[in-house]
């Protein structure tokens, strides 16, 4: 019996696929045509002005739903699947939304018992229909159980043979499988030869091309890969697609720079021949130009960007990637990128707080120490940073103050925004603070240090010394914040200034203990403090002498102390290498691992990154020290190119999401990892005297 058709207010959709009239069938099966072709963008795009128009099917509906979820529109998906479902209970189409809304949240949410509940209910209700099949092979595939995947796919091989992308659920797995072996020759041509005998049945398949030539790059093949990924090329415009292309192009040692160019630009052309671009794809068509050293046609293809949507989101991204090209130059012009900074933050929309509170703190260490900005404009850019900031940045309320506080400017501001910093940090949830034997209170949230140290720094600067050195103590006391330069050099100032000469070098003498660079604080401590002393530096060399030997004690002290209270292991990794192949945390079982985490848009990585490329050279060949880094830039073939250019040939690994598990507290970061795998030192951030530091840890790491 047929269902009555109706349309849905909310949804504009009709009751059921069995009410589909010939024009809802062809708008369902261009959808689920797009999305197999690994353009959901377009999927969404389509999907957004077809239910605009008309009310459409539940199945068209189901793959518009799964395609905004593989867009990255988790909520969005989620939360029109599950009205639907509402509407429609017994529909089989809801139930395949709701799980298409799903199955791309892994990830994210690591929900995969959910994902594959709602699979398996919404393939019970149609077993004999290959798109519900799909759905279920697929979510057991995503959420890493490729193994039942292929069970399902062996016990419907009757549905599977007649259908491509079914098998492309099986050639998926094969490229999981032989990216987990490290590309053993015999995994390898299976997945291969997988992906030839589907194109044998169905020479359009983009997915068969695909999967095939992505794998090829990853194991180190970039030609053969390139082959395959412009005839994928021909079929979809999806953002996937093309962006493996032109690594492909990218990774090839045999092309010259002008062949990269010529290759990447006339693909490039053939996307503005399309009635729909994704405009992420452009962005990163931008990024490759720049790379690529192509100025005037970065600056077309920009201009492009721009002229349709100034405002959007795909616009404010392009004005971010220019402000980073900008800071990672190696002498900027200051004016120039204050100017890109101003820019930015005055659009008139911001769409993701992320870019406006990197702008913002890119504004800030700009103007910071600088004493031709006005302090107004300093308390004003600080006020702005704190309307976004965040746990665990507090930026605003700890670094702002800071500076504030050093320009004795503003300083009742200064004191409320470092107060206002508490009742940020009373909203999340910390850990319980300990006391010492003697019923003293030990810090143990380090953004609580923050605060108290800037709040303490505007106490000084008031005149108020004793609620000064009640904050500046409290932190000190606590073993997180015990090695900090500023600290350190501020409690010197501070007990200085109470006329406790020997209280004072004490701490001066412990921050001259830290390792130092030429602009470290701590640099010149002890010959100035010499010079207030004497009032000239007349017997200084000798002074300095004598306080030379009582710096190593504490320099062992701080590196024992710095060892993490809880060692555990990292996460495994099977990752692939930027120069192609890839490598597994199994290979360094029983060597001391340093394992360091950068992109190149970190401006404090590339700060460090000749100092550190010459250090990982060292250990090149050790049978006792590994040294490997995971890097997390979106565009993996112009970091090959700039590592090359660079002369860099330490080991590289490529992201592929292992970072986020980890909950860093930034980047840069590097561990240190003994013979038994347990993580013993996490340095955050540029560390000055790399080498020496590093070297420090090693040695404890041999003492074990």
């Amino acid at each position: 019996m047929l269902v009555a058709c109706s349309e849905n207010s909310s949804h504009r959709i009709l009751d059921e696929c069995t009410c589909e009239g010939a024009e809802q069938s062809v708008a369902a099966n261009q959808i689920r045509m797009l999305f197999f072709s690994q353009n959901e963008s377009a999927a969404v795009h389509v999907g957004d002005n077809l239910l605009a128009s008309s009310p459409q099917s539940t199945r068209f509906f189901a793959w518009y739903v799964t395609s905004l979820a593989k867009t990255g529109k988790l909520d969005v998906a989620y939360s029109k699947a599950a009205s639907l479902l509402k509407d429609q209970p017994d529909s089989k189409w809801a139930q395949f939304a709701i799980a298409g809304a799903l199955m791309w949240s892994m990830p994210k949410t690591g929900n995969g018992k959910e994902i594959k509940n709602a699979a398996r209910i919404a393939y019970e209700k149609d077993r004999g229909n290959p798109d519900f099949l799909w759905l279920y092979a697929e979510s057991l595939r995503l959420v890493g159980d490729g193994n039942a995947a292929l069970s399902l796919l062996d016990e419907n091989e009757h549905i599977a043979a007649e259908a491509p992308d079914l098998m492309n659920v099986r050639a998926a797995i094969l490229a999981k499988k032989t990216i987990q072996s490290n590309f053993v020759t015999s995994d390898l041509l299976s997945a291969v030869s997988e992906s030839e005998r589907i194109r044998s049945l169905a020479p359009e398949n983009v997915n068969a091309y695909y999967y095939p030539g992505l794998l090829l790059l990853q194991a180190g093949y970039p030609n053969k890969a390139e082959e395959l990924l412009l005839v994928a090329t021909k079929y979809s415009s999806g953002y996937r697609v093309v962006a493996a292309y032109w690594e492909a192009i990218r990774a090839q040692d045999t092309l010259s720079l002008s062949e990269k160019r010529k290759r990447v630009e006339q693909s490039v052309r053939m996307l503005l021949t399309n009635d729909y671009i994704d405009r992420n794809l452009l962005v990163l068509a931008a990024e490759h130009y720049a790379d690529l050293e192509m100025p005037e046609s970065q600056r077309k293809l920009e201009a492009y960007i721009l002229q349709d949507s100034p405002n959007d989101s795909i616009a404010e991204r392009l004005s971010m990637n220019k402000i980073r090209r900008l800071a990672a130059q190696e002498s900027r012009d200051e004016s120039e990128y204050r100017a890109a900074l101003r820019q930015f933050l005055d659009r008139p929309v911001h769409h993701e707080d992320m870019l406006l509170q990197q702008a913002l703190r890119m504004k800030f260490d700009s103007f910071k120490g600088d004493n031709t900005v006005d302090s107004r404009e300093i308390l004003e850019l600080v006020r702005a940073m704190s309307d976004v900031d965040g746990i665990p940045e507090v930026i605003a309320h700890t670094d702002g103050v800071l500076e504030l506080a050093s320009r004795k400017a503003y300083l009742k501001e200064a004191e409320a925004l470092a107060l206002s910093g508490f009742e940020l940090l009373s909203k999340y949830p910390v850990q319980e603070a300990q006391l010492t034997d003697t019923g003293d209170k030990i810090l143990t949230h380090p953004i609580e240090g923050k605060l108290r140290h800037a709040l303490g720094w505007v106490y000084f600067n008031m005149g108020r010394p004793r609620d000064a050195e009640r904050e500046l103590q409290l932190v000190y006391d606590s073993p997180v914040y015990k090695y900090d330069a500023t600290l350190l050099l501020h409690l010197g100032e501070l007990y200085e200034s109470m006329g406790e000469a020997e209280h004072a070098e004490s701490y001066f003498l412990r921050c001259a203990a830290l390792p130092q660079t030429k602009d470290h604080p701590c640099n010149t401590v002890m010959r100035d403090y010499y010079y207030r002393l004497h009032g000239s530096l007349t017997g200084v060399e000798k002074y300095l002498r004598e306080i030379s030997s009582r710096l190593e004690p504490e320099r062992s002290e701080r590196i024992a102390v710095s060892a993490l209270a809880k060692q555990t292991s990292p996460p495994p990794f099977n990752l692939r290498s930027v120069h192609g192949g890839s490598r597994s945390s199994s290979e360094f079982e029983g060597k001391m691992l340093i394992l360091k985490f950068w992109g190149r848009w970190c401006d404090a990585c590339m700060i460090e990154m000749p100092v550190f490329a010459a250090y990982a050279s060292r250990f090149e060949d050790s049978s006792d020290v590994a040294v490997v880094t995971i890097n997390n830039d979106p565009n993996p073939g112009a970091t090959r190119d700039w590592m090359m250019r660079n002369n860099y040939d330490f080991a590289v690994l490529l992201d592929d999401n292992y970072i986020s598990q980890l909950g860093l507290k930034g980047i840069p970061t590097a561990w240190f990892i003994d013979r038994d795998g347990s993580r013993v030192f996490e340095v955050v951030g540029t560390i000055a005297n790399l080498e020496e530091e590093y070297d420090a840890r090693l040695e404890y790491l041999r003492d074990l």
